[in-house]
């Protein structure tokens, strides 16, 4: 029975990848095999291999339809498409081997374009691309070293210059009833054109020479939790908010922070790509 199922499976393959049936019939059918049979690894793996499939018949579709237009992006695509696939992967291979050169050498044409126009993202991206797909070259892997620096540090003063929620002031509180200090209060300001409704901000504190404090828990980091924010479009928040420390307070003298998530009312969230950045190079380290 398990010979005459994986039989069954393998010729169904053979058609979808001739082309003999469509990806929608062949999934309903396995579908059906899960159903009738015990043996569901095997139509399990006949599924995975049928996707597998399905997704380099796309990726050898869309690199047909970028030949014309763009050869770089025509080339990533050929690139994708598996042996199993093998009447596309016969062509994706020959256009690989035909276009290798020129390809190679109008990526780095539009790489020195990029640089001389300071941009170090892009270029580094172009480079990361070829070098998927030309592997061990050393020319490539020679400009890579070269901007790898520069780009690193534009990507950083990008993330920053474009959060979507910022923290525009972070420093001590103090009840007015008190004179001890009992937290900290972050003011972060909403700059999309959606409604916030929770965030996440990292809060790091420093005693009076700069050095850092463990103020959560033997940690240096605290974790802010903005839960029902409702902070409207180029809002700011947390004027009458503040956050409880419970460690080192009173030894905290300058406060710095950064937003880590975001969940909006519209169900979309975004994550902080600067927030990593900033924590590693303050987190631990004396403030100068």
């Amino acid at each position: 029975m398990e010979k005459v199922l994986n039989n069954e499976l393998n010729e169904m393959l053979n058609d979808f990848i001739d082309e003999k049936i469509d990806y929608t019939s062949i999934k309903e059918k396995f579908e059906s095999l899960k159903q009738l049979t015990k043996l569901t690894g095997k139509v399990d793996k006949a599924i995975n291999d049928l996707e597998e499939l399905k997704e380099s018949k796309d990726y050898f579709e869309k690199a047909k339809e970028m030949e014309q237009t763009d050869l770089f992006e025509a080339y990533k695509n050929y690139a994708k498409v598996i042996e199993k696939d093998n009447n596309n992967y016969k062509v994706a291979q020959r256009f690989i081997k035909d276009n290798t050169n020129n390809i190679k050498d109008t990526v780095i044409n539009d790489v020195e374009r990029l640089i001389n126009d300071n941009n170090y993202i892009e270029a580094k991206e172009k480079l990361s691309d070829l070098s998927e797909i030309i592997k061990n070259d050393s020319t490539i892997t020679s400009k890579l070293n070269d901007i790898e620096e520069k780009a690193t540090k534009q990507k950083i003063e990008k993330d920053k210059a474009e959060q979507e929620i910022t923290v525009e002031s972070a420093k001590t509180h103090t009840e007015w009833y008190s004179d001890s200090i009992s937290g900290v209060r972050v003011i972060v300001k909403n700059n999309t054109n959606k409604v916030v409704k929770d965030f996440v901000v990292g809060v790091l504190a420093y005693d009076e020479n700069g050095y850092p404090l463990n103020i959560s828990y033997k940690d240096y980091l605290f974790l802010g939790q903005g839960k029902a924010a409702n902070i409207q479009p180029n809002q700011t928040y947390g004027d009458d908010q503040y956050f409880s420390i419970y460690d080192n307070e009173e030894k905290m003298k300058n406060i710095i922070a950064c937003v880590k998530s975001v969940e909006y009312y519209d169900g979309s969230k975004w994550e902080n790509p600067y927030y990593e950045y900033w924590l590693e190079e303050y987190k631990g380290k004396p403030l100068h």
